[in-house]
């Protein structure tokens, strides 16, 4: 993956320039594990977190995560998590692609909490990424989230992609000592290159 990409959907913030220290909003893909319910190799979520990052930060994730169903032994459903998580690294959170500087934490929270969740019997191919394709253009339509961002889906999901197979190519996630302990990945969209390696 080269170090530039195409900026298609980069858009300037409506609000003035008085918060520098704006949150952050990354996509990260996280790796199955031994749970591979779904023909997608990656689970999909939204973490937001600080511009500036130090030792045992916190963020939010947000994402749709399959949960077992009680009424139906055997069976899950798709469940909307927003959930407080430490920013350190975990062994199945493979990379992150920063798509936007934050304008309006509370109106982020009421749209991705409003972002409809599809279960598989309406819908057998929807799955965590079908829920971020959607949770972004909400965010794009309601006009007060975001500041600087790209939302453009086919943007994202290129990056995103092409992203984690070039860290899987370097061999990032099973080669210790090769890359800064306690870091993830990242891809900084609205600049166009890679912050961490």
């Amino acid at each position: 993956m080269t170090a530039t990409v195409a900026m298609a959907g980069l858009r300037a913030s409506p609000t003035p320039r008085r918060a520098l220290n704006k949150k952050r909003v990354y996509i990260a893909l996280y790796g199955r594990g031994t749970n591979k319910t779904s023909s997608e190799p990656y689970h999909w979520a939204i973490i937001v977190g600080p511009k500036k990052e130090v030792e045992n930060g916190q963020g939010v994730r947000y994402h749709a995560r399959q949960i077992f169903d009680a009424t139906r032994p055997g069976k899950t459903s798709w469940a909307f998590e927003r959930r407080e998580i430490a920013l350190a690294p975990t062994s199945l959170l493979l990379a992150r692609v920063l798509v936007a500087k934050v304008a309006d934490d509370a109106q982020l929270g009421r749209t991705l909490g409003a972002v409809a969740v599809v279960q598989n019997d309406q819908d057998p191919a929807w799955n965590c990424k079908s829920w971020i394709r959607t949770a972004l253009a909400a965010l794009e339509g309601d006009g007060r989230s975001l500041g600087t961002r790209v939302t453009d889906w086919r943007t994202v999901e290129g990056v995103a992609s092409a992203y984690v197979c070039c860290k899987k190519r370097q061999r990032r996630f099973d080669t210790p000592g090769a890359f800064a302990a306690g870091t993830v990945p990242t891809f900084d969209l609205l600049a166009g290159r890679e912050i961490i390696s």
